[in-house]
């Protein structure tokens, strides 16, 4: 170990400064101002920094067991210690030379040979049923043999219970497995059913057991449930049954005795992952690990845990509400921000077949109804249709400016589509108070959904009902433009099947390829927002739009000549009182 050295310290309590990083954030409640914090070295967590005193820093390291600079340096592995935040041991590897006539490293095989020896297929494992399908589908297609997945997800949102299922799914059998060009022996000895490990380190035996009961996989006895926190005896274990699939519950409660720092720390996690890598690759098992989440929503520990993995999923979802999304933030083996739908009940986690059917379901048909749009976006590669409302009300007197509030559509693209909308449209956006809803908690970030935010708005303003049977998709422009989107035949098919009676589409000049078409589904083309609004909202529409501007005008000019003529009659009445004094006076 080499470390940098520093400045020379200056009091004895100086040690305490070794143990954290010195980093700033904005200060809560006052974005322009930031705050000096100090980050952990051991757990990652921070601090807060006083310059005249050391003694939270010295508190925090004494909650770890440290209270000297020798049981510092024990820690971190550094033979000297030095002073200065920016400052941390650096490890430095030294690379042997393989001996002559060594054959490691000599195993590589031409990308022909590999292909013909699997068959011209990939090795991926289907997951048995539904449900499994549609966590297929997240994967990429099947689960990779050799793959290593990370799960992430809230408290209590049901990452034990998916991953217990897909347990479950694994050791259900599947006529759709391969036979033999799998590289585990353990498919290959038994096609139809395989061995699988499940090791929870947060929970007992008997707990596994009760949820698997209520699951309905108490019948299969291919499943092993362990519980222990240790992963060498994890992995012995691993390389001693061969299983077809491993679950790890969770990555931050497991702990390397070799490893410094306890379990959850940066070092635990980061010498845990690549150990685990190691395995899946080494012997074509693949790892399915749950990982903690921050208050921000993202995997805890270092970042470098989310690189070195292959596949990252987020179940997302609130716990007051009856579904669940699994969402690949990263995938080496198919596309991200691919989603899965599933509906959570006592029985476990069950896919939604048609997740555009359940997000429009209790959408309001009132053809009275105002401030309701159809987005059709893309999710890796699914169409989804997500209904967007938008609420509309005056800005009171004693209001300084409006304010506007969104939730699933981004802050920055909401002020692009209000500007859009005052400028091409006509619409007074300064004179009402905002509210923008995506239904269901779902994220518009797909820009193929401008058109509806833009629409829900316009009809909020106007007061004026969308159809209900009407969907728009389309990317709006500076310029007042709508520009085409990819994968539009794939969104109309989509709107066909649902049963709505047309769909605004932007449009395409030049060279297109032919739209599917639906007897009862009529495609209008619009190359403006103003031909959109017209189109949705009625001919006429921006014609009533000018109007009303004209008289809000002309009601204005008349306010102010009032004003201007009372103005001066008030300076000829101060004249005449003038001449009057003054000729009083002068009599």
């Amino acid at each position: 170990m080499e470390h940098i050295v520093g400045k020379k310290r200056k009091s004895k309590n100086s040690w305490v400064r070794d143990g954290f990083r010195q980093t700033t954030r904005p200060t809560p409640g006052a974005e322009k101002m930031h705050e000096t914090v100090l980050v952990c070295f051991i757990c990652g967590n921070e601090v807060s920094y006083v310059r005249s005193s050391l003694t939270t820093a010295k508190n925090h390291l004494a909650s770890h067991g440290i209270r000297d600079e020798d049981e510092l340096r024990t820690i971190l592995g550094a033979k000297t210690l030095c002073s200065g935040f920016q400052t941390r041991p650096r490890e430095i590897v030294e690379y042997k030379e393989c001996p002559e006539g060594s054959e490691e490293g000599r195993s590589s095989q031409s990308l022909k040979s590999i292909i013909e020896q699997r068959g011209g297929s990939t090795n991926k494992i289907n997951l048995a049923g539904k449900d499994g399908a549609e966590m297929s589908r997240v994967l990429g297609g099947g689960v990779v043999e050799g793959s290593l997945i990370l799960v992430g997800g809230d408290p209590g949102v049901g990452k034990s219970t998916l991953l217990l299922q897909v347990a479950g799914m694994l050791a259900l059998p599947d006529e759709t497995k391969p036979e033999s060009s799998s590289s585990n022996p353990t498919l290959n000895q038994q096609t139809d059913r395989g061995r699988v490990l499940y090791v929870s380190a947060e929970e007992s035996v008997d707990q596994i057991v009760d949820r698997a009961l209520r699951l309905g996989l108490g019948e299969l006895d291919n499943i092993s449930v362990q519980s222990e926190t240790r992963l060498e005896m994890i992995i012995k274990d691993i390389q001693a049954m061969q299983p077809l699939g491993v679950v790890i519950d969770s990555i931050q409660a497991v702990f390397l005795s070799d490893a410094n720092g306890s379990a959850g720390s940066l070092s635990q996690i980061r010498e845990c992952g690549a150990a685990l890598v190691h395995v899946a690759k080494s012997s074509g098992i693949p790892i399915f690990i749950i990982g903690h989440v921050t208050k921000d929503g993202n995997i805890a520990g270092p970042k470098a845990l989310e690189h070195i993995v292959d596949v990252v999923l987020y179940l997302e979802g609130e716990r007051h509400q009856f579904y669940r999304i699994l969402r690949g933030r990263k995938n080496r083996f198919g596309p991200t921000e691919e989603i899965g739908v599933f509906e959570m009940d006592d029985t476990g986690m069950h896919a939604v077949e048609n997740p555009s059917a359940m997000f429009l379901r209790d959408r309001r048909v009132d053809p009275r109804g105002v401030g309701s749009g159809v987005a059709v976006i893309i999710n890796g590669t699914r169409p989804l249709l997500l209904e967007v409302q938008a609420l509309c009300t005056p800005v009171s007197r004693g209001q300084k400016e409006a304010r506007f509030c969104n939730v699933g559509v981004d802050n920055q693209r909401l002020l692009l589509l209000r500007g859009v909308l005052e400028k091409y449209v006509g619409l007074k956006m300064y004179s009402i108070n905002l509210h923008v809803n995506v239904v269901g908690g779902m994220m518009i970030k797909d820009t193929a959904g401008d058109l509806a935010v833009a629409v829900a708005i316009a009809s909020a303003y106007l007061d004026k009902p969308v159809a209900s049977d009407v969907a728009v998709v389309g990317e709006l422009g500076l310029g007042g433009e709508l520009r085409p989107v990819i994968h539009l035949e794939k969104r109309i098919f989509e709107v066909g099947k649902l049963g709505f009676k047309r769909c605004i589409v932007p449009k395409v000049t030049g060279r297109r390829r032919s739209l599917p078409t639906f007897d009862s589904l009529e495609i209008t083309e619009c190359s403006t927002i103003g031909e959109a609004v017209e189109a949705i909202l009625g001919v006429g529409t921006m014609q009533a739009v000018t109007d009303r501007a004209a008289r809000r005008r002309k009601r204005s000019g008349k306010s102010r000549l009032a004003k201007l003529n009372s103005d001066e009659l008030d300076g000829e009445w101060s004249d005449d009182l003038e001449e009057m004094d003054g000729g009083g006076e002068s009599s």
